[in-house]
């Protein structure tokens, strides 16, 4: 598993050797969340409009699956990522992993073998901590206060590997306990994925922490 780092940031180097400056690329990492299950369009792709504004010419390169764990984005999705040459990468992943079982330590171990390879391409990475999960109506109510324990849990170990690693973080989690209370609207027809509203309001959030990851360092 440590072989994942080097070998990415030289498949990374390998691929921004000489020619004409490739335009903005967006990759996107992560589950049904990042495909946008649950609504016509996800944040990703309200992110790319946004990006595509202020980058004529961004290219969209959204990897995310339904039903993806870490282990899943390890194997599949971040193989890929430095061939795209990326700019800016999101990932949102680890909700499959709690429902499915993954241990903590397993979940932070390949979250940090993600984090830091994404980080060694030279794109801004912004990752997007584990939303209020216990709030959506399709969860049993007997269920919520242990998942939240467990969200909230993994969360505090993701924001310290973000630390460490240089990435952004977008609080998810902090908005979605806030404002799923009082809009209902936010969920889809299955209760658990994002509706349209949703997955606007994620991204509307979200964008000042894109654009700040991709500010120049001062």
């Amino acid at each position: 598993m440590t072989l994942w780092l080097p070998l990415v940031a030289l498949f990374a180097l390998l691929g921004r050797g000489g020619g004409a400056s490739a335009p903005f690329s967006y990759v996107a990492l992560g589950d049904s969340l990042t495909a946008g299950q649950g609504a016509r369009q996800g944040y990703v792709e309200r992110l790319y409009e946004r990006l595509a504004r202020e980058h004529p010419g961004a290219v969209l390169h959204n990897l995310g699956s339904s039903g993806a764990t870490t282990a899943d984005v390890l194997r599949r999705q971040l193989p890929r990522v430095a061939k795209l040459r990326p700019t800016l990468v999101t990932l949102a992943i680890g909700t499959n992993d709690l429902t499915e079982g993954t241990s903590a330590d397993q979940l932070l171990s390949n979250l940090q073998i993600i984090v830091a390879a994404l980080r060694a391409t030279g794109a801004a990475v912004v990752v997007t901590n584990l939303p209020a999960v216990g709030l959506a109506p399709a969860v049993p109510p007997h269920y919520r206060a242990q998942i939240d324990g467990l969200v909230r849990s993994g969360n505090a170990a993701l924001a310290a590997l973000c630390r460490e690693n240089q990435a952004a973080l977008f609080d998810l989690y902090a908005l979605s306990k806030t404002e799923i209370p009082r809009h209902p609207e936010y969920f889809s027809w299955d209760g658990y994925h994002p509706s349209d509203d949703g997955y606007e309001r994620w991204a509307q959030a979200m964008w000042p922490v894109v654009q700040q990851a991709l500010a120049p360092p001062r």
